[in-house]
């Protein structure tokens, strides 16, 4: 599966729409991967890439669907400089674009593509609730012109 995230167009500037791996799993999950062809500018971030990389045991039953979702789709791939597992390069991540973030999100891996949707000024798809998806972000973010939804 690597192999299909090398091969999706990168893509740098403002205005997307990055996906969370959550998002993404949920939407796999349900045999909903169709509802992204709704959404303007989705992207995944390289670090959602290599999460789904790391999961890819727990969606066996769907990795067909996955490959063939992946070899057709709209999506595009932003690159950043930071991988999954690697905490301290997370946390030096998001500090270089916003160290307040690393105040609101406990978790750093979630913080990355918060840091990333405020370096491009993009919106978020996610359903984590418990890092993402709070009242105290969505504050955070309204004032910054970004949006998270859980939904499309």
């Amino acid at each position: 599966m690597k192999e299909l995230f090398a091969l999706l167009p990168t893509v740098s500037g403002s205005g997307h729409t990055f996906i969370d791996t959550c998002f993404f799993l949920w939407l796999l999950e349900h045999d909903a991967l169709h509802k992204l062809e709704k959404v303007s500018d989705p992207v995944f971030c390289s670090f959602t890439c290599d999460e789904l990389v790391l999961v890819e045991h727990r969606i066996s039953e769907k990795k067909s669907e996955l490959r063939h979702y992946l070899k057709n789709c709209s999506l595009s791939r932003f690159v950043i400089p930071v991988h999954p597992g690697d905490v301290l390069g997370e946390k030096s991540f998001v500090a270089s674009i916003e160290p307040r973030l690393l105040e609101l999100v406990a978790d750093p891996s979630d913080a990355v593509l918060a840091a990333a949707a405020l370096q491009t000024r993009s919106h978020i798809l996610t359903r984590d609730k418990h890092h993402l998806f709070t009242s105290a972000l969505d504050n955070f973010f309204h004032e910054r012109g970004i949006s998270v939804s859980n939904k499309i």
